[in-house]
């Protein structure tokens, strides 16, 4: 290539569009763009198609013979001081007195990622222009946000800033993390459609930062799941949100009996916190234990090379939360000097098309290359050293990392054990489908424990007479689930005689079950001999027991908790029903260890009362009962209670015989520290007094009041609220006022709801002096400043607009159901990082082509559309227009729709 001609000299050639282009230069040119731009590339001539499948990239010598060098470069060392500078600092900063404790974990997080960037080879921070821009970006942003900490003046922030500070801190970590784990995939960008990455739902912004990066560095994926990509395009990879859809997944993959189902795990800082075997790593390794997998100790990379003939294998997990690739080879870099060359050739290309086409031709070439301008100006800014993710994609895994043939050749080699595992990715919704394979594949899927964790059994299940005639006779399935009891942790017995649920119980192990549901059972003939309470004493291992039924609770409800000393859970709900006192005993018993209890009936005796005020280890209770004083002295003689639920049918004006006001009086004189979450549900008016008291509870994290509501004001105090949820009660026919509290006064605030009963023209509910039926409340509920909220529902408000504002730029949740809208809002453009919107039962709502391009398509992130219960709101053409815009977009739509494409479907088939 000549250099002149790159760099736009004199004697750079006359081409005057990327068309003009020799067949090299354009395949360097589609090469950058990236195997993620596929679809728009090959679409726009046979040429371009020819050319972006031919182009062979980079030889691996010329790679090898950068990769030699490539530690000793000033640029790297410049950057490794960076982020030990960085690190030093966050250190310094989580350690230091001054910092507030909600900034210690975020710290101690984001060092963690940064000293785990350290920790990697250093010739890998250059593997491509991507990793070495976010090891600059994590340096600098953490040095930043933490110079300050570091300085010991953090006592200087208010709560304001210390939430804009934590979840700055929180989004460095994830990013950080997220793009040091893609290194780890660039050498299987051939994988194709045998490659599945999980990455847990707990984190949505780890989710979109893993595929942004994916999307970079050339890894085609699919976002949503049940939509994978046409059988003629199958290098196709999948972001699974959850180990639970996994199943689904995998059986949307059009998977090829050469191909491997390889699953690689994505794990944020986030979700690697959570302690316990709720964490995905622990599943994910308990299910790939065995021989040809990977060990579950060291976290070595291994992969499955050879194939099942019959079936799919999980061969590649990877834990992002340690370091990766340590018995592998060197990763290989990019040649300096052909990169260079190329990005310069590139620009010059690209500065002619833009000088000389119109702007229609400008706006098509670019949505042909889309993504190009983005990533000349990471080469620019890391024009020293840097490697290039597109053009690995023609390399060869197999000759990048080494890895040792598997000892089975077909699925039938399996031992059982291993087989089993591999039936329990697909999952017990698939037993149809497997089961019927052979005899072999029958018994190991109704044997596989990890299967058979869970099952809830009702009267759909369980169809034949009552009795010890049930093991014989009564399952529908033919006593193929009844031998799975045992193997259960989970059960829930539901709408089933009690002599049957008697039986059921017994066939349980005592030891694994760990939680129990009884629901609605049908009463014996002799009230007083519940079989099913008979055989709770045997359930030793019980910590969650749930207890639903609509007749008193007998007698042998004691003797048959009583054993259980391992319970920690406890719920009982009469459905209104007068409450037995038998109840009270029960809690005596259980005082040591019960740390949650909820309880619905019509009423609750004093004993029943006096037996929860004992419970000195309970953290959450919810009582929906009608309220009485022996019940509110015994609510506030719970010092541990940190969530609490509570249900007051009217709340009298004499503040003496009012249950609510000798709560609160115990409030205010700090006698429940711990509590963070409440819930307070009433018809009456809420008093001044209590306003007043929940105004100063500080701790406060989450807040919910369904009540009448009166001045709330009072309530931006409360500086620390993550989640606030307000709803009226009031008479429909009543003109209600209402003084609420700007969400923007919650600096913490992350979902905030506001719900009204009452019926237009009456409802004058005001905010700040605005109607808010007069669609102001949204204007005037945020300030110029940008807000940290992430979702916000306000259904059944009459509202018809979605004023403009900074509060759009956030949310991530909008629920806006049962409202007046027409059209959708063109502020709602703003809302690019929207992953949720609902438009349900907005009756008059109409969608058109314009929305479509200039609302919807702002919207990125967006997965799904809820439009039900809208009649006329998608026309088919809208429909049609809506899909080829946004192919990945999930749209719930309303009947009528749906009736017009069935008729559609059917016409095809027809003609």
């Amino acid at each position: 290539m000549d250099p002149a001609a790159a760099t736009g000299s004199s004697d750079a050639p006359s081409t005057a569009t990327i068309d003009d282009l020799p067949d090299d230069l354009l395949g360097r040119v589609l090469v950058l763009a990236g195997r993620g731009e596929r679809r728009s590339v090959t679409a726009v001539s046979r040429r371009f198609y020819q050319t972006f499948y031919s182009e062979p990239g980079l030889h691996l010598e010329e790679v090898d013979a950068f990769s030699q060098d490539a530690t000793g470069r000033p640029s790297l060392q410049q950057l490794r001081a960076m982020l030990q500078s960085a690190a030093s600092q966050l250190k310094a900063a989580a350690d230091h007195s001054n910092t507030p404790s909600p900034l210690k974990q975020p710290l101690r997080g984001l060092l963690e990622e940064v000293q785990q960037v350290l920790e990697l080879p250093p010739g890998k921070l250059f593997l491509s222009p991507m990793v070495a821009d976010c090891a600059h970006w994590a340096a600098d942003q953490a040095a930043k946000l933490v110079r300050p900490l570091a300085d010991g003046k953090g006592w200087q922030l208010n709560a304001a800033q210390v939430a804009r500070t934590a979840h700055k801190l929180l989004h460095v970590a994830s990013y950080t993390s997220c793009y040091r784990a893609v290194f780890a995939l660039m050498p299987y960008l051939h994988v194709g459609d045998s490659l599945i990455m999980v990455v847990s739902d707990a984190n949505n912004r780890a989710f979109i930062d893993c595929a942004q990066a994916l999307s970079k560095v050339g890894v085609m994926f699919n976002g949503m799941p049940m939509q994978p990509e046409p059988a003629a395009q199958l290098e196709v990879a999948m972001l699974a949100r959850s180990m639970r859809c996994l199943g689904h997944h995998i059986r949307s993959l059009p998977t090829r009996s050469n191909k491997a189902i390889e699953v690689c795990q994505l794990m944020s800082l986030l979700d690697a916190a959570k302690p316990g075997p709720g964490c995905y790593g622990d599943k994910l390794r308990a299910a790939l234990c065995g021989p040809g997998y990977l060990p579950a100790a060291d976290l070595k990379l291994k992969m499955v090379r050879k194939m099942p003939a019959g079936g799919f294998v999980c061969g590649r997990p990877f834990h992002w939360t340690t370091p990766l690739l340590r018995s592998t080879a060197q990763c290989p870099q990019l040649v300096l000097r052909h990169f260079r060359q190329q990005a310069e050739a590139i620009e010059w290309a690209m500065n002619q098309d833009w000088q000389r086409l119109k702007v229609e031709e400008r706006t098509a070439v670019m949505a042909n290359m889309r993504g190009m301008r983005l990533r000349l100006q990471v080469v620019h800014s890391l024009a020293t050293v840097m490697g290039m993710a597109g053009e690995r994609a023609a390399m060869d895994p197999a000759a990048l990392i080494p890895s040792e043939p598997p000892s089975t050749t077909t699925i039938d080699d399996l031992p059982d054990d291993l087989l089993g595992r591999v039936l329990a990715l697909a999952g017990r919704s698939e037993r149809c489908s497997v089961t019927p394979v052979c005899r072999r594949f029958h018994q190991v899927f109704y044997s596989e424990p990890a299967l058979w964790r869970s099952l809830r059994i009702d009267d759909w299940l369980v169809t034949a007479p009552v009795g010890e005639d049930l093991i014989n006779s009564t399952l529908a399935m033919k006593r193929r689930v009844f031998p799975q009891l045992p193997m259960l942790e989970e059960a829930s017995i539901e709408m089933l005689p009690d002599s049957t649920a008697g039986v059921l119980l017994k066939q349980l192990q005592p030891t694994k079950l760990q939680s129990l549901q009884l629901m609605r059972l049908q009463p014996p003939v002799q009230a007083t001999r519940w079989a099913v309470f008979e055989g709770l004493p045997s359930l030793t291992g019980l910590t969650r027991l749930a207890l639903a039924s609509a007749q008193e609770l007998p007698p042998a409800l004691v003797s048959g908790l009583s054993p259980l000393t391992l319970l920690r859970s406890l719920a009982v709900n009469t459905f209104n029903s007068p409450s037995s006192a038998q109840l009270a005993p029960v809690l005596q018993r259980l005082v040591p260890h019960l740390t949650r209890l909820e309880l619905r009936s019509a009423a609750v005796p004093p004993e029943v009362s006096a037996a929860i005020g004992s419970l000195s280890q309970l953290r959450a209770l919810r009582l929906q009962a009608a309220l009485t004083v022996e019940g509110a002295h015994a609510v506030t003689q719970l010092a541990a209670l940190k969530t609490l639920w509570l249900q007051a049918r009217t709340l009298p004006d004499d503040q003496q015989s009012d249950p609510v006001a000798i709560w609160a009086a115990a409030l205010a004189q700090g006698r429940q520290p711990q509590l963070s979450t409440l819930q307070l549900h009433t018809v009456s008016k809420l008093p001044s007094y209590l306003l007043d008291v929940l105004a100063n509870q500080m701790q406060l994290t989450a807040l919910e009041l369904c009540a009448h509501m009166g001045d709330l004001l009072h309530l931006c105090r409360l500086t620390q609220l993550h989640f606030l949820s307000l709803e009226t009660v009031s008479n429909i026919f009543e003109p209600l006022q209402a003084q609420l509290p700007l969400p923007s006064d919650f600096p913490c605030l992350a979902a905030y709801t506001f719900r009204t009963q009452a019926r237009p023209p009456e409802p004058q509910i005001e905010v700040g002096g605005f109607l808010l039926h007069e669609c102001t409340y949204t204007s005037c509920g945020w300030r110029q400043q940008a807000s940290g909220l992430q979702a916000l529902h306000l259904p059944d408000n009459f509202l018809g607009d979605l004023p403009a504002g900074p509060y759009l730029d956030s949310l991530v949740d909008l629920q806006l159901e049962g409202n007046t809208f027409e059209q959708l809002p063109p502020s709602l453009a703003a809302a690019t990082s929207l992953t949720e919107l609902s438009f349900n039962t907005n009756k008059g709502l109409v969608v058109t082509a314009e929305d479509v391009d200039q609302i919807l398509a702002c919207m990125p992130r967006l997965h799904d559309l809820r439009l039900r219960a809208c009649p006329q709101c998608l026309t088919l053409a809208v429909y049609q227009h809506l899909v080829q815009r946004r192919p990945w977009l999930r749209v719930y739509a309303p009947v009528e729709l749906v009736q017009q494409l069935a008729e559609l479907s059917i016409a095809t088939l027809n003609s």
